[in-house]
C-alpha cells in the first residue's frame, strides 16, 4: 500500500509504506503484526480498540531489534517501525 494517507484495515500482517508528506497509519486491535517502512515525525500513527493503559505500556516498553522499533501490544498485536530508533520514537505522533 502506498499513498499520502494510509489506512490499516484488514486483520492480516501488513507491510506499509506511506507517500510524500504526512501519512496516517491506522492500527486496530486484532490486526496482527504490521510493519511501517517509513514512519517519520510528520506522520501520525493512530491506535484503536486497544486499552489505553496497554498502549502506554507498550510504547514505554518498545524495544529496538536490528535497528527497528518493535511495539508489542500483546495478544499477537504489534507494530514494527523500520529504521526507527529510541530517540526517533519520541518524535513520532501516536494517537489513541
Amino acid at each position: 500500500l502506498v499513498g499520502s494517507e494510509m489506512c490499516i484495515r484488514d486483520r492480516h500482517d501488513d507491510d506499509l509504506t506511506g507517500g510524500a508528506g504526512m501519512d496516517r497509519f491506522l492500527y486496530y486491535e486484532g490486526h496482527g503484526t504490521d510493519t511501517i517502512r517509513d514512519a517519520t515525525e510528520e506522520d501520525r500513527i493512530e491506535i484503536y480498540n486497544i486499552d489505553t493503559g496497554n498502549v502506554v505500556d507498550a510504547l514505554q516498553n518498545a524495544t529496538e531489534v536490528d535497528g527497528n522499533m518493535v511495539i508489542d501490544f500483546g495478544n499477537g498485536d504489534s507494530l514494527i517501525l523500520v529504521g526507527v530508533n529510541d530517540a526517533e520514537m519520541d518524535l513520532l505522533d501516536f494517537r489513541f
